[in-house]
């Protein structure tokens, strides 16, 4: 029952966001999830899925919950960022976020990634 407690208080404290932010930063920093393909970092290029595979699954080409959750989530963040998105992007994003919706991703399968 004391796990359950410290358990349970963990994930009240990682839903603050004086904590989720800096909680967020360390695991982007421990589990590589900016690793480079090359000279680019993973991140700058874009590359929505593996990052997201990373994060959900600790691995590279992992499952990923609520893929099309994800993509919504994701044309919201770039449409607050100001973002541009080519009509194509915007085409295609959409379709795969209606595809999606309420999916999980299996390891390994194709997906479309938004770039």
């Amino acid at each position: 029952m004391l796990l359950a407690r410290r358990g349970l208080i963990r994930a009240l404290a990682v839903s603050r966001p004086d904590y989720a932010f800096p909680i967020s930063g360390w695991f982007w920093s421990v589990n590589d999830c900016n690793g480079k393909i090359g000279d680019a970092p993973r991140a700058d290029l874009k590359d929505f899925r593996e990052v997201s595979s990373r994060v959900n699954s600790g691995k590279w080409n992992g499952a990923i919950n609520g893929w099309g959750d994800r993509l919504a989530r994701y044309k919201e963040a770039l449409t607050a960022l100001n973002v541009e998105m080519s009509d194509e992007l915007r085409q295609n994003l959409d379709l795969a976020i209606k595809q999606n919706r309420g999916r999980n991703l299996k390891a390994g399968a194709a997906a479309f990634t938004p770039r």
